[in-house]
């Protein structure tokens, strides 16, 4: 064999090497992945969903290394656990078998259940009530059980169902005391779990048993979570979007078939950067589907309600109904900008009080109703809110581009000049800056996030200029 021939060969031995080196490291410090072996995470967590846990999350201990190297007792680096951490960890008290549970409790904590409601420290943990969760059996048979949001104390929200309803063998139980050292285990189905209620089974879980932290959900066995972080919840999980719809439905006067559909409604598009397509829709479908049911409702609206007017008075009344502000303002007044789902970086932003974000997600939820119930029911929803502000413009609205136009007609001179300057900001949300110019008069400057909001605050400025 040649020198150069016996060098390229190793240089590749030497590559792979390193590869297996650097991920055997990564595996014994990092992450290891974890396959979900029964149903007692459901609906969270389906059997054979695949996800990464995150071993540095609560510091090593002999548990969390392979082969049991580590530290022979306790744990190095340590960290504690919050309330709703889900975690694997080594089922005591033989430390052998992986199970994987959420915690509810915490060292001191006092942890009891009545009646199937996770009572912590004595105050009973907030659960709502929202659709079924639907299951086919081996069989093809179709099962359903009552399912839950429940929020705990540090506000973590997370989904649970209850197969036998509240009065399963574990949904009334005594009062635990977690010692010290040791966590609260429970899992999400809570009628199909062997978890910290049964003592002898289970029990309090020590810290030294924790494996590490239920991170990154990179294959679910619905299809709908590749590259999904899971834990702690943030902005754009399918948990927090299917809570934040359970909390809104009520609100809206409607209880959806497919909830999906409202929770995709407050999905903001940022959710998307770095996703798969399919793993969460954005709101722009239906935004484009409710914008239509709304300008058709209210168009309806004001046909009925003023049978005299001109086909320009009922557009103007139309335009000022259907525009980004009045939009913006029924979802402040249904609280819609704190069920949004949102990128963390657009919500530190202030993508919740955005008058564009909270009128393209109302227009959304309208799609939602529309596709789910049918016009009836989004109609009923746009005339409970649009009709407190009809009721208050009791003459046509002129738009300032109009009423600049009457001005200067009024007084004999030329017809504003609108004139494109250029664009502010990012490519994707310009700012358009735009002058109006009435010979013999004067001009003025608007920006606006398109043109026609451009042109009426410049021609409002100019009004405001002139007529002081």
């Amino acid at each position: 064999m040649s020198k150069g021939k016996s060098s390229g060969m190793g240089e590749t031995i030497r590559t792979i090497v390193y590869a297996m080196l650097i991920a055997g490291g990564v595996r014994t410090v990092a992450f290891e992945p974890f396959n979900i072996p029964s149903g007692s995470m459901i609906p969270s967590l389906l059997i054979g969903d695949y996800l990464f846990v995150s071993k540095y999350a609560y510091g090593y201990s002999r548990y969390s290394m392979p082969f049991g190297i580590g530290p022979g007792g306790g744990r190095i680096f340590e960290r504690t656990p919050e309330r709703g951490d889900v975690v694997v960890f080594k089922k005591p008290p033989e430390n052998k078998i992986d199970y994987i549970k959420r915690v509810v409790g915490l060292p001191g904590d006092r942890i009891q259940v009545k009646g199937g409601i996770l009572h912590i420290n004595g105050a009973a943990v907030d659960r709502k009530r929202i659709e079924d969760f639907v299951e086919r059996d081996k069989d093809g048979n179709i099962l359903r059980a009552p399912q839950y949001v429940e929020t705990l104390p540090n506000g973590k929200v997370h989904k649970i169902i209850e197969f036998l309803g509240d009065n399963g063998p574990a949904d009334n139980t005594m009062e635990y005391v977690v010692p010290a050292g040791h966590y609260f285990m429970m899992g999400d189905n809570r009628d199909n779990s062997a978890d910290s209620r049964f003592l002898s089974e289970v029990g309090y879980v020590p810290a030294e048993n924790l494996v590490g932290r239920a991170e990154i959900l990179f294959f679910s066995g619905d299809g709908s979570a590749l590259g999904h972080p899971l834990f702690p919840p943030v902005p754009g999980d399918r948990v927090r979007a299917m809570a934040d719809a359970a909390q809104l439905g009520p609100l809206l006067g409607h209880r959806f078939r497919r909830p999906e559909l409202l929770a995709q409604a407050l999905t903001h598009p940022s959710t998307q950067q770095g996703r798969r397509p399919k793993v969460s829709a954005p709101y722009e479908r239906l935004e484009f589907l409710g914008d239509r049911v709304l300008g058709l409702v209210v168009a309806d609206m004001l046909f009925a309600r003023y049978p005299a007017e001109a086909e320009g008075a009922l557009a103007r009344r139309h335009a000022a109904l259907v525009r980004r502000e009045a939009v913006a303002r029924v979802a402040n007044t249904i609280g819609l900008g704190t069920h949004l789902v949102l990128a963390r970086g657009e919500d530190e932003a202030g993508g919740r009080t955005n008058p564009g974000i909270l009128a393209d997600a109302c227009e959304a939820v309208i799609g939602a109703l529309y596709a789910d119930a049918g016009f009836a029911v989004a109609a009923s929803f746009v005339r409970s809110q649009w009709e407190p502000m009809m009721e208050e413009a009791l003459a046509p609205p002129k738009d300032a581009k109009t009423a600049l136009q009457e001005w200067a007609q009024g007084l004999g001179k030329p017809l504003p000049i609108y004139a494109t300057l250029g664009t502010e900001g990012p490519p994707h949300e310009p700012i358009f800056l735009i002058e109006v110019t009435v010979e013999g008069v004067g001009s003025a400057l608007g920006r606006g996030p398109s043109k026609r909001v451009a042109e009426q605050g410049a021609a409002g400025a100019l009004l405001q200029k002139v007529t002081l």
